[in-house]
């Protein structure tokens, strides 16, 4: 028997889901001090992160901060203490990654607060950027990889091959002489959904020059061992990061009343935010 196609009997094809992406940048901080002071940064959020709204519709949150005196933690008043992902201290250079997937709801003008270990000695610069991801798994975290090192060319190093094909890939780079950035790309031939090449797309940095940590994201739709590449100016001291997430397997909601059931910003998996 053959089976006729969906559509011919009546049935709609399902929605397409939602890949993987950034949602929007949530803010930067930066700070220097060649004299006593806290190693402390706190971003104050541009945008709000809704709380999940519907089954396979969430938010959670993601923070990044470095390099820095010492390993950081990341926190806000709403979802308390976030968990590091991701954690390196290298002749004196130090990036952390930060999250916490499927937050609750953090209105615009909030505060996220970046702290590094107790007892660092100035002079130190601090940097962080927190960025708002969405269509995740509800626990999404799949490969890390980092790395520290001088030179024009910053590298991750490789992921072990990812355990899904769908997968969002973030990279945060710390650049602490250069004085230009170019995202690089993700060590393989496998195509970003926003670039339409292997290369990533900037989504945020604090500052823009030197000394200063920049987030590249990528969404992937196979299978590999990846890496987080960027290409620097003159011969800087660098450090870089990759954390692999995997998309969600829900269906996207769909609104049948706009009336009576809001439509989501964004149908399918669920949402993280990061800082």
């Amino acid at each position: 028997m053959v089976l006729a196609p969906l559509a011919a009997l009546g049935v709609p094809a399902p929605p397409a889901r939602a890949a993987p992406a950034v949602v929007q940048t949530l803010g930067t901080a930066s700070a220097d001090s060649n004299g006593s002071g806290t190693p402390t940064l706190q971003i104050t959020t541009g945008g709000a992160v809704t709380a999940q709204q519907h089954p396979g519709g969430g938010r959670g949150r993601k923070s990044i901060g470095g390099p820095g005196p010492g390993a950081a933690t990341c926190s806000d008043s709403v979802n308390g203490t976030y968990t590091g992902e991701v954690g390196r201290t290298d002749n004196g250079e130090t990036f952390t990654v930060c999250a916490k997937h499927n937050s609750g709801a953090l209105p615009s003008g909030s505060t996220i607060t970046i702290n590094w270990s107790a007892g660092a000695t100035p002079p130190f610069n601090l940097r962080a950027v927190a960025v708002e991801l969405s269509g995740l798994a509800a626990n999404p975290l799949d490969r890390t990889a980092s790395a520290v090192g001088t030179g024009s060319t910053a590298d991750s190093g490789t992921t072990a091959t990812t355990s899904k094909a769908s997968e969002l890939l973030v990279g945060v780079i710390g650049n602490r002489d250069g004085t230009s950035f170019s995202a690089g790309t993700n060590g393989t031939a496998n195509t970003c959904a926003t670039s339409g090449t292997s290369t990533y797309t900037l989504a945020a940095s604090s500052p823009p020059s030197s000394p200063g940590v920049f987030l590249e994201y990528c969404a992937v739709a196979a299978t590999a061992a990846y890496k987080s590449t960027a290409t620097l100016s003159g011969n800087p001291g660098w450090t870089a990061s990759i954390t692999t997430y995997k998309a969600s397997l829900a269906p996207p909601v769909v609104a049948t009343s706009p009336a009576r059931w809001p439509i989501p910003r964004a149908l399918g998996g669920r949402r993280s935010t990061a800082a």
